[in-house]
């Protein structure tokens, strides 16, 4: 009996081993992964020539670490910490919507000094189907209404639950977003319950045809905001290769006290001839009779209407803008030049209808050994509303 007892004792301990080392082999399975950075340094400038405050100027350096493990049964772990530091005490910049640094008499660069985790996400993979639960990045088609707002020192991320199922040519993805973490870091954060559905279909060489319903409640403010969509982008081969896109949706805003509707139209077309790439376009964010204007409340908006970042929220008076762009590479160098002209969509008796122009212009050269050294600039020329506003950026990233 007690020989007995020894063997059922010592077989549970050589279990309870086992077990455990399996655990500590599967831990370390899982968690063997790769890392990843980089740093971005980059000087910003910004005068608005309206008489109130100073011009800014700021030097930034963000640190970015990642590490991703490899996983398991197609289950792997991501997480990315971020700093941001002004650099020799070049800080003479306001940050904005009561954030503040202390500086609220220079104008604003959205780039508070903060450390934080930028992304942490479980992601499931299997051949059809990816799967992100956490904090985590969402990019839907060209970021003009869910986008990561890549071009500000910290990211726009979400808390969110997002799958992606494709299907041969087709792609259906849709994502719940529970919290909003904007470019402010922990500063700046929006609880939501935002239903995001986007749907695509390549249609061999004509193109790509993309569907959207982006439903957004935002909880702090008590705003519905629903946007149904589509969007098409193709190109036509030949001697001369055109490029087009037109996209076309419709949106109502819901508050307690009102109710708005409101338009937006893209229509773009371009072509490239000895590498130099030029394309016209027409980007209507419509007006609901002079009330309201069409909103893109989770895009990168930076991307769009102007590098100046004059029109961040569209004008009561809706916006539109007729743009020129016209590219090229030369020694390597990517060289952009982009010419906006802006009018109202509807100034409904406001006298509000010239609503400026604007000039900006890019150069980046990326070099060996993940070096990357850019400058950039956007004048923007004032109408009838607001101020003439000029900013400048010149930067250099590490990645490794």
């Amino acid at each position: 009996m007690k020989i007995s007892r020894k063997v059922c004792v010592c077989c549970s301990v050589a279990a309870l081993i086992s077990g455990s080392v399996m655990a500590d082999n599967v831990v370390s399975e899982f968690m063997d992964g790769e890392a990843s950075g980089s740093f971005r340094l980059r000087y910003e400038s910004a005068d608005a020539d309206d008489g109130t405050n100073d011009a800014a100027s700021a030097l930034t350096l963000r640190t970015r670490l990642v590490y991703q493990t490899k996983g398991l049964q197609g289950i792997n772990a991501h997480i990315e910490f971020e700093d941001v530091r002004a650099m020799l005490g070049m800080d003479d910049y306001n940050v904005p919507g009561g954030f503040g640094n202390g500086k609220a008499g220079n104008d604003v660069i959205a780039d508070p000094a903060m450390t934080e985790v930028n992304e942490v996400y479980l992601k499931y993979t299997s051949d059809n189907l990816e799967v992100k639960a956490g904090k985590q990045r969402i990019v839907y088609d060209n970021m003009r209404f869910v986008g990561h707002v890549g071009w500000r020192q910290d990211d726009q991320t979400f808390d969110a639950l997002k799958a992606t199922y494709t299907s041969g040519d087709m792609v259906v993805s849709g994502a719940y977003i529970d919290q909003v973490n904007g470019i402010l870091g922990d500063y700046n954060k929006t609880d939501k319950a935002d239903v995001l559905i986007n749907a695509s279909y390549k249609m061999g060489m004509m193109g790509k045809l993309t569907g959207y319903v982006y439903q957004l409640d935002n909880k702090v403010t008590d705003v519905q905001l629903g946007t149904y969509g589509v969007r098409f982008k193709g190109k036509v081969e030949g001697g001369m290769p055109i490029n087009y896109t037109a996209e076309f949706a419709s949106q109502t805003r819901e508050t307690a006290a009102t109710d708005n509707d409101a338009t937006y139209l893209l229509v773009e077309g371009g072509t490239s001839v000895s590498g130099v790439n030029a394309s016209v376009g027409m980007e209507t964010l419509g007006s609901d009779s002079g009330a309201y204007g069409f909103s893109t409340d989770l895009a990168t908006k930076h991307a769009f209407n102007g590098w100046a970042d004059v029109f961040l929220a569209t004008p009561a008076q809706g916006l539109q803008d007729i743009y020129v762009k016209v590219g090229t590479k030369v020694a390597g160098t990517k060289l952009l030049g982009v010419f906006h002209t802006y009018t109202a969509d509807d100034d409904a008796g406001s006298g509000l209808d010239d609503f400026g122009s604007e000039i900006d212009l890019l150069a980046v050269k990326k070099l060996d050994n993940g070096v990357a050294v850019g400058f950039k600039y956007a004048a923007y020329s004032a109408g009838d509303l607001g101020a003439d506003v000029t900013k400048m950026w010149l930067w250099t990233q590490v990645s490794f």
